[in-house]
């Protein structure tokens, strides 16, 4: 029997065409515009109204950037399995607001059944400027398909929202800030008003994301009381990513970036009125002015929608409304540094930390890294400080602020579920190791593993996916006490087992006295001194 990818949506008031994958048992919505706004900076306001008939059988489009490689330069998968090319995606500033919905085939042609699913909104991560939900390597049919072959069905839905300036661009007055996360919050919205019709529960939402998706999960997990992000989920996935490695900043700290991007599209910035440039600009002109400097992009602490109260404190970041908690590391996160880190002289890592006072001698100690450093390069010294520096990014990046996010959601009875991916990435060089990020090709299954690490790959993957969708669906994806974790990797292991056995757990003990601004600054000294990658494009970094 055929499936009919047609769905007559009762909220929607429309017939959605959609796409039918894996012989008809998946169908995938795309395009689906959930928000919209007329003006640059302009705050987003939910579609009201819908044709009739509705085409989703194309990717919308997502908001301008430069391209960033996953597939090739990030992830190194070999040229004939790489999608993105030919998925024809595009780029426009004012239709980037959609959706990508994979639902369960079965249940849409079962239209007297009163069975609703399980629903799973992922963030897609790049940084808070790079790539959308649409990429390939975050489909999410096979994951669908996945849930209905071990009997645990849900329904998946990819946000795509404004990113770099469009999304956290803020100009004097406090236009423009935090827009992206104000998108995504529009999103999950969206979803609570009309998920049902795609025969998803709208009481049993998880949302969840790797890296700058991560960290976005966590500001939700933030937003203020008074706000109106009560109710829009009730579980939550962090994958490497955590709010110290994006601090939330100041409004001004943005309104001097906007300026930074306006002096490069020509402005006067000593002049008033130089924001007219930033706001009248056509939007591949402003990408060029960003990526002519790398500019990074963080949420900001005073628009009274995140951050405003509790930020930093202990206990904040586990609201009483959201249940559980599945949140997680790669072995090494701090492979974001690796290209650039041969161009840093030893002595200037050295001298960062030293800059830190007591806590830099302490964490020097710590991760073991030689405080002499001779005159001349020797590659031996050279390793050591570059290796204890990478270690130190990874632990105080992702899996140190993991393990006190853990630790605060136990300190409050609520149920906190950890793992540790230490897969190696199968395509890429061995020193990349479990990278940031590996994971994503295990959890979502778009490519074929090389051979001689198929068997190990097809283990770890079939575990987690099996993991992550049991607690979306609300069940225990697995038993561990307080100090272990679900460890996925290396050589196809999977089991549950001690951190301390592959974290460096008792170097976390300087940190443990610090607080979250005293990290944030850490990571700034110490990070800022080695700088970011640029993926979007082979060029060597400035």
């Amino acid at each position: 029997m055929t499936i009919s990818p047609v769905l007559e949506h009762p909220s929607l008031r429309s017939r959605l065409h959609g796409v039918p994958l894996h012989d008809g048992r998946v169908v995938q919505f795309r395009g689906i515009k959930f928000g919209e706004f007329t003006e640059r900076y302009a705050k987003s306001t939910m579609v009201q109204s819908y044709p009739a008939e509705i085409d989703c059988t194309s990717h919308g489009p997502m908001c301008p950037q430069s391209i960033f490689d996953d597939e090739g330069l990030f992830f190194r998968i070999p040229e004939n399995q790489r999608k993105r090319a030919a998925a024809g995606l595009t780029q426009d500033e004012f239709e980037c607001l959609n959706l990508v919905i994979t639902v369960p085939s079965s249940i849409l042609n079962s239209p007297d059944s009163e069975e609703i699913l399980p629903v799973f909104v992922n963030i897609h991560g790049g940084a808070n400027k790079w790539i959308s939900s649409s990429v390939p390597l975050l489909d999410m049919a096979n994951f669908v398909k996945k849930s209905m072959d071990i009997g645990k069905p849900v329904v998946a839905v990819g946000i795509n929202y404004r990113l770099n300036i469009f999304g956290y661009g803020v100009l004097p007055g406090g236009l423009g800030a935090n827009n992206g996360l104000l998108d995504q919050r529009l999103a999950l919205k969206w979803v609570q008003k009309h998920i049902h019709g795609f025969r998803g529960d709208p009481k049993m939402v998880t949302i969840g994301g790797n890296s700058a998706g991560s960290f976005s999960t966590e500001a939700h997990l933030n937003a203020v009381p008074e706000s109106d992000a009560k109710g829009l989920f009730n579980r939550a996935i962090m994958q490497s990513g955590t709010l110290n490695g994006s601090g939330p900043q100041p409004q001004s700290w943005g309104i001097d970036l906007s300026k930074k991007i306006a002096k490069n599209l020509g402005a006067d910035v000593k002049k008033e009125g130089w924001e007219e440039v930033l706001k009248a600009a056509p939007a591949q002109d402003v990408v060029a002015a960003i990526e002519k400097d790398g500019f990074d992009f963080s949420p900001y602490t005073d628009d009274e929608g995140f951050f405003t109260r509790g930020w930093g404190e202990v206990g904040a970041g586990a609201p009483e409304w959201c249940d559980a908690l599945l949140i997680g590391d790669a072995e090494f996160d701090g492979s974001v540094y690796v290209p650039r880190m041969p161009l840093v002289p030893p002595e200037s890592l050295v001298a960062a930390f030293r800059s830190l006072g007591a806590t830099g001698e302490a964490l020097l100690s710590a991760y073991q890294i030689p405080t002499s450093t001779p005159p001349s390069p020797v590659p031996a010294v050279t390793k050591r400080v570059h290796d204890g520096t990478l270690q130190f990014l990874s632990d105080l990046l992702v899996s140190f602020p993991n393990h006190r996010i853990a630790t605060t959601w136990r300190s409050k009875n609520k149920q906190v579920y950890e793992y540790n991916f230490d897969q190696p990435n199968p395509w890429g060089p061995q020193n990349r190791r479990a990278h940031h990020a590996a994971e994503m090709p295990s959890l979502f299954g778009n490519y074929t593993f090389p051979e001689e690490t198929h068997e190990a790959m097809s283990k770890v993957q079939a575990a987690m996916q099996e993991h992550f969708i049991s607690f979306i669906r609300g069940d225990v994806p697995f038993e561990a006490v307080d100090g272990e974790a679900m460890k996925y990797g290396p050589v196809g292991k999977v089991a549950v087992g001690w951190k301390k056995d592959s974290r460096n757990v008792s170097a976390w003990k300087v940190m443990e006295g610090l607080s979250r601004d005293e990290l944030v600054k850490t990571f700034d000294v110490v990070g800022g001194c080695i700088g970011h990658f640029d993926f979007s494009s082979d060029r060597p970094p400035k």
